[in-house]
């Protein structure tokens, strides 16, 4: 396998970004897929990078497992001109134990700072059992301090018997990676996570998501009736999602208000069940319902999309809404997000999550709720998210 040095990338530009050693650090990311638009966690990699160096950071962003590198390629560096960043991206079909050595080799080349893990279990193997990550990653030779970023943990073990033997093994993976790395920074995304990982005896930071989904300057809102409500899907619809009693309540309310329309858009990857559902929705007895799959948009349509909608609709379980990037992007638009997956893991947080305004939780009180809700000014969080970043990395726990 042939191995591409760093100096095929890295430009004197570049490297002049990062000479002041006593303000500004070397940070080397690590994920599983660097593929744009098709890898969350990738997307946010490469987002967070972009923004940390606009603060004279330098960012080194490597996929270490990535799906859409053949075994042609092996390594795939990116020219930093294309991106503003220094990408090398391995692929998943190369031997581990070659990856890793090539690994080590470009850490030792760069002289990060810190390497940041941005983890999710399935993002190292498919089965979500990433046992060669904690061996591979602590024999690297580096002087740099570690941060793990936890996107997702071990999966739900009440689900079934499956579940909870494959959450068992997890659970193990993960709490030995994290002893064996011994990060000096320890994130997670939301309290629920949080609260895991104190179980475990760990001590994490809650590093707020930010949304994917840039707001576009210049798209002024569409001139649409009061009489029309807008409902945004964004991403994919969970199976466990049971629409028909969100639809009566929201049919209710608009009755109520006398309103023309309801019109209910999913855009992005929606999944197959997704897309099945939609279908059997459109067959509904709603006279002011109407649904539309847009699919696939560029990220200006989905800005504008999300910025002229009135409620953002996610599938996602309440205790886990700090780890979707799709809640974030409706939040960041500033759009009142529904949640009728309530769930009993978040009963310690439900109470913050309606005093924030920012939600509408599918409860008793919804009705009520949906009549209340407002739009926010749109909000970036990035900015905020890459200083916390920082500070966290410079005044550890």
């Amino acid at each position: 396998m042939r191995l591409f040095s760093l100096t095929f990338t890295i430009s004197p530009l570049a490297l002049s970004m990062n000479s002041d050693k006593n303000h500004h650090l070397r940070l080397a990311f690590l994920c599983g897929s660097l593929e744009p638009g098709c890898d969350g966690v990738g997307d946010y990699v490469r987002t967070l990078a972009l923004e940390l160096q606009k603060l004279g950071h330098l960012c080194l962003c490597i996929a270490i497992n990535d799906r859409y590198v053949g075994q042609a390629d092996s390594i795939r560096p990116e020219p930093f001109s294309s991106s503003g960043l220094l990408v090398l991206r391995f692929s998943s079909s190369s031997p581990w134990v070659e990856r890793f050595t090539h690994l080590s080799n470009q850490l030792a080349y760069f002289e990060p700072d810190w390497i940041s893990l941005q983890f999710v279990p399935y993002a190292f193997h498919d089965k979500g059992l990433p046992i060669q990550l904690r061996s591979g990653l602590a024999k690297i030779s580096s002087r740099a301090n570690w941060n793990i970023m936890i996107h997702e943990l071990w999966v739900d073990p009440s689900v079934n018997l499956a579940y909870l033997l494959i959450s068992k093994i997890q659970k193990i993976v993960v709490c030995r990676l994290i002893s064996s790395l011994a990060p000096k920074a320890l994130h997670a995304s939301n309290p629920y996570y949080q609260l895991l990982l104190q179980r475990a005896g760990l001590a994490p930071i809650i590093l707020p998501l930010f949304s994917n989904i840039s707001l576009v300057s210049g798209l002024d809102e569409v001139a649409k009736k009061g009489s029309v409500w807008i409902f945004v899907f964004f991403g994919a619809i969970h199976p466990e999602w049971e629409p028909m009693h969100l639809l009566g309540a929201i049919a209710s309310v608009s009755q109520d208000l006398q309103l023309s329309q309801c019109l209910f858009l999913s855009i992005g990857n929606s999944g197959a069940h997704g897309q099945r559902l939609w279908t059997d929705l459109e067959r509904q007895d709603y006279p002011l319902f109407r649904f539309q799959m847009l699919g696939k948009l560029s990220k200006n349509q989905i800005s504008s999309l999300l910025k002229n909608s009135d409620f953002g609709i996610t599938t996602v379980p309440s205790h886990l809404l700090g780890k979707s990037g799709s809640v974030a992007a409706m939040i960041a638009h500033g759009l009142p997000v529904i949640v009728p997956r309530l769930s009993s893991k978040s009963k310690a947080w439900d109470h913050e999550l309606k005093a924030s305004g920012r939600f509408v939780l599918f409860d008793s009180d919804f009705e009520a709720a949906l009549l209340k809700a407002r739009k926010y000014p749109p909000h970036d969080q990035l900015p905020l998210t890459a200083r916390q970043f920082i500070e966290d990395l410079r005044s550890p726990a």
